[in-house]
């Protein structure tokens, strides 16, 4: 659809007639020359009309509105639970897993029609989400669910993740609904707000029956995250779930055990639930301030309660990593949906000596702006902020002011490109202004709905190259070389009228300013003109990018000359259930972030009775080795202890780091294996307003058919926008025009003697 209109100066037709009729009346004025007949007052009052009819048209401003409805990406997600709970066979004389598969085969005419139709996706879960293979009509699942876990929350955040850019009509959830993992890797609560929040109903299939609940007694600790990481002297808030049944309306207590690194025990709480019903979640959380740096090991744990059967489960363990000192990072990110930030934040989380509070700004939710800045950052204090692709109008005048007030008191900030960085985010017209490397014009904003300002933005391809030795843009010996070696960027935003104080660290092959920085007080800022390095990191390129990033924040916070280095483990869980293998990644960094590669490490393995296991490691492609553990038989407390005989400092000491971790003696999906309809009720109803519900297995076509049936949701409409000299081809064409038609008229005046 293409919608013509006007939007006269001033909003007033009444001006421009006003300014017409001059005009026209000043044409009446007839000076006396004999040459002046009456053919060449005719020419020459047509190109003054001309004129005079351009002079009108730019002062009404016509502008084309083009809407069009495009298709979209229109995607169902279906989750199939692939625990060894499904196994049981308490769906009349059926296992779970066999009424489920005849479900799904009761339901292959629809699904292939749907398949036809729509983009449908499908997914395996235990205690990973995997995709599944499915070519329409079959899914191409395993003779018997081999997972001995399950985490709902994360086969659902998975979905959000991936969905991402998409339009999901729905996800569909084939389960008994019991969560039991170990380490959850998301709340399954907050995943299903999420699908509630972009409009994705959830439909849940339960199978299995549920607890006899007038007899059974349990309490067990859910929902507990594994591994912490906070500062010396800054608050640790622990959350969990307490599960409760066959204890309705009485109290019981809920502690913590803290063991410290130099061995002392502390006692957290207690903190009194009582719950209401038969069986019933309750949230708890405890607060705890480590005081000194080190490894701790935390216990949340209820005490046995009366008539309880299972007792392992009242007790969970977890371990926090306490750093001393080190520099807290403030991402505001307003573009969840791009890639940067997910790369930039596995920096981060990989630095010991650095901590990243990640919020994003929804820009959907542009009536609740701005968000209230000076409460985020009480939360801090933060040595360096980051904000990307996020509009001005989020932090409001106030928050773009105290973000300047904290530039210039010493703090550093960095700000990326992006399609509502800069002056498209509308930062001309904030305190931000004056402490960028460049002023930007209060007219530069980009237009929340309309086409990406062409004339504010580089295109690419662009290499990224420095122009001076700094040292962020270090990357260590033959550094020109390797900066050659990146992918290109995608694009970046234009940057003009620099300040006389900005140094330009790195431009385009064709001299575009990339990375401006100037000094802000006593702070500095950093403005990085493109959103793309995560290319650096997707091709290969991944220690460049780390470390790029890494001297990035450590330069904001003043912090290049304090630099150490590094042996680090990522270990990757710190609960592991009995007979399962732990596998991990070590290395080696030295003070400016590089890998050191000819170091020999030392892997070893001590078990619960102190038992020493050397292990081998490999060394990885992209950084540092990688090894594992046999199957760890015994329960207990282990310790991973990597060392190395020549640390990055040079000294004849051994370079010595231990990670702790746990192994459980329970088997999770079988001891109790009771089913959890109500559960998956729960999550579905979150998202009732947009159509979630519980549905029965024999309903499953009908589902299908529905999503089948609703063309009109998997479009979306675009518009663009075009308006007289809004571009510089059409201002230039227009321009032209005037001065061609004032010029041929002077011309002709000038040839017939008029002048």
């Amino acid at each position: 659809m293409i919608d013509w209109h006007f939007q006269p100066v001033f909003g007033s037709y009444l001006l421009v007639l006003l300014l017409a009729v001059v005009l026209i009346s000043i044409m009446t004025v007839r000076p006396a020359f004999p040459s002046a007949n009456q053919r060449r007052r005719q020419i020459l009052n047509g190109l003054r009309g001309g004129v005079i009819g351009l002079i009108v048209l730019a002062l009404l401003r016509p502008t084309v509105v083009h809407t069009k409805s495009e298709p979209i990406a229109a995607t169902v997600a279906v989750l199939i639970d692939t625990s060894r709970s499904m196994v049981v066979a308490d769906m009349d004389e059926e296992t779970r897993w066999q009424a489920m598969r005849n479900t799904l085969k009761d339901s292959r005419m629809e699904l292939e029609r749907l398949h036809d139709s729509l983009e449908v996706v499908a997914y395996r879960f235990d205690q990973t989400t995997q995709p599944l293979t499915w070519d329409g009509i079959h899914f191409d699942l395993p003779d018997e669910p081999p997972g001995d876990q399950t985490d709902l929350g994360a086969a659902l955040d998975q979905i959000v993740r991936d969905q991402t850019g998409k339009r999901l009509l729905g996800v569909v959830m084939l389960s008994d609904g019991a969560q039991r993992s170990v380490n959850p890797q998301a709340d399954m609560r907050q995943a299903a707000w999420q699908l509630a929040r972009r409009e994705s109903p959830l439909y849940t299939i339960a199978y299995g029956a549920s607890r006899d609940q007038t007899q059974a007694r349990d309490v067990a600790i859910r929902n507990l995250q594994d591994h912490y990481r906070v500062f010396a002297n800054t608050d640790l808030v622990v959350r969990s779930t307490v599960s409760a049944q066959g204890y309705a309306n009485q109290a019981m207590p809920v502690q913590m055990r803290v063991e410290k690194p130099d061995g002392e025990t502390e006692l957290i709480g207690p903190i009194q639930i009582t719950p209401t019903d038969a069986v019933q979640e309750l949230d708890v959380q405890l607060s705890y301030k480590p005081k000194q740096p080190g490894q701790y090991k935390l216990t949340l744990f209820v005490p046995e309660q009366p008539g309880e059967q299972v007792k392992e489960n009242n007790e969970l363990t977890a371990f926090l990593d306490v750093m001393d000192g080190g520099l807290r990072v403030l991402y505001l990110c307003g573009n969840l949906g791009w890639q940067e930030h997910k790369f930039i934040r596995r920096v981060v989380d990989a630095s010991p000596d650095m901590q990243l509070d990640f919020q994003w700004v929804d820009p959907r939710g542009r009536q609740n702006w701005p968000i209230d800045m000076l409460s985020i950052m009480d939360q801090g204090p933060y040595d360096v902020y980051v904000l990307a692709d996020l509009e001005a109008a989020a932090l409001g005048p106030a928050g773009c002011l105290a973000l300047a007030d904290e530039v210039s008191r010493g703090k550093g900030l960095i700000m990326t490109g992006g399609r509502f960085a800069f002056g498209p985010g509308g930062y001309g017209k904030t305190a931000l202004n004056t402490v960028m490397p460049f002023r930007i014009g209060r007219f530069q904003a980009q237009p929340a709905d309309g086409e990406l300002r062409a004339d504010l933005h580089v295109p690419g391809p662009l290499t990224f190259l420095p122009t001076t030795d700094h040292f962020v843009t270090t990357l260590g010996e033959d550094n020109l070389t390797k900066w050659q070696s990146l992918p290109p960027l995608n694009g970046a935003n234009k940057f003009e009228k620099l300040t006389p104080t900005a140094q330009v660290l790195a431009q385009a092959n064709d001299e575009t300013p990339l990375l401006v920085t100037s000094d802000a007080g006593l702070g500095r800022f950093l403005a990085l003109a493109t959103d793309s390095t995560y290319r650096w990191y997707r091709f290969g390129h991944q220690s460049a990018h780390k470390r790029f990033w890494r001297q990035i924040i450590l330069w904001l916070a003043k912090k290049e000359e304090d630099q150490k280095g590094d042996l680090w483990i990522e270990l990757e869980q710190r609960r592991y259930m009995a007979e399962t293998k732990a596998n991990f990644k070590t290395g080696l960094r030295d003070a400016d972030g590089s890998e050191l590669t000819e170091q020999p490490l030392k892997a070893i393995l001590i078990g619960p009775e102190g038992k020493r296991t050397p292990l081998a490691l490999t060394k990885l492609a992209e950084e540092g080795w990688s090894g594992g553990t046999e199957a760890l038989m015994e329960p207990g407390d282990y310790t991973l202890e990597v060392s190395v005989k020549t640390p990055p400092d040079g000294s004849a000491e051994t370079f010595q780091r231990t990670v702790r971790f746990a192994v459980l003696d329970r088997d999770l999906e079988l001891t109790d294996a009771a089913a959890d309809p109500q559960q998956l009720a729960n999550l579905s109803a979150i998202t009732r307003d947009v159509g979630g519900r519980t549905v029965a297995a024999e309903e499953l076509p009908d589902l299908l058919n529905e999503f089948i049936d609703r063309p009109e949701e998997s479009r979306v409409e675009f518009q663009s926008k075009w308006q007289l000299a809004d571009t510089g081809v059409d201002a230039w064409l227009f321009f032209c025009l005037v001065v061609g038609l004032l010029t041929t008229e002077w011309f002709l005046r000038k040839k017939w003697q008029m002048v």
